[in-house]
């Protein structure tokens, strides 16, 4: 099937979209959002939405498009139409990209299911803690990508966990499922917003545990019974060992909060 894309609103071919309208993507100006699309819906537009207009609000530098654009019911007619003519998949994965004063929505197949994900190493090399530009999904992400499919985590110069290369990270630590706070830092990912707005996270035959955001010490892993990594595509993933070592509550923790993120979806 040809790739198609949605530019400013409009389905076009996406080999029609040349550089040439978006120039500032040569040179990382602009932000994105990757989004899961479930059944032509597309998972917690909205929060998808307030986060990227809070980076164009906080950076001049990369130009707004039109109002209209970035309104949840102009993406949800657009992508809807997609899936309708059979452009796009009604599972899928979306990327909504503003540059130039555009908007740019591209897709791809959702991630299949990996199983549980390894930990071998801590990378405290680049992330300086109360440094804002992690809390911004802008298409200089290079720090990010180039970690991307790596067995580590970040961590920042004071030995406290950031998140993972393209998720947030959550550890069973002292009674609760802890992540960091954002000025670790770590990208306000939506699927831990949700997590955190849920307060809470039934676990079958274990009961209720509280869900919080609290500075983790890289020590503090060597104690953790599980640790889950969220993202906007495959939700919650388990970590299923650590250096070396078994996690053996990561896969239950994961499939509660799959279940209460499938029960809210927010879309």
């Amino acid at each position: 099937m040809e790739p198609w894309a949605i530019f400013d609103g409009r389905c076009r071919p996406l080999a029609e979209v040349t550089v040439a309208e978006l120039p500032h993507l040569l040179v990382g100006a602009g932000f994105f959002e990757t989004m899961r699309v479930d059944a032509g819906v597309v998972l917690r537009l909205e929060a998808h939405l307030a986060r990227l207009r809070a980076s164009l609000a906080a950076v001049a530098a990369v130009q707004s498009p039109r109002a209209e654009l970035l309104e949840a019911p102009t993406l949800r007619r657009s992508i809807g139409e997609a899936v309708d003519r059979g452009l796009v998949a009604p599972d899928t994965a979306a990327r909504l990209t503003v540059v130039s004063g555009h908007t740019l929505v591209t897709f791809r197949p959702l991630p299949s299911d990996e199983g549980p994900a390894v930990i071998e190493g801590i990378d405290a090399s680049t992330y300086r803690h109360g440094d804002v530009w992690p809390n911004r999904k802008s298409l200089s992400y290079l720090r990010s990508y180039a970690a991307a499919g790596t067995p580590v985590l970040f961590a920042n110069e004071r030995g406290e966990l950031c998140e993972a290369p393209t998720a947030n990270v959550f550890v069973l630590h002292a009674g609760a499922l802890v992540t960091p706070p954002l000025d670790a830092p770590c990208l306000p990912g939506i699927t831990r917003g949700a997590l955190l707005a849920a307060g809470t996270l039934t676990v079958p035959e274990r009961g209720s545990l509280p869900v919080r955001e609290s500075a983790l010490a890289v020590g503090d892993l060597a104690a953790a019974e599980g640790i889950i990594l969220t993202s906007a595509l495959r939700l919650a993933q388990p970590v299923g060992t650590i250096f070396g070592r078994a996690l053996p509550r990561s896969a239950e923790l994961a499939r509660a909060a799959y279940g209460a993120l499938c029960r809210s979806t927010g879309a």
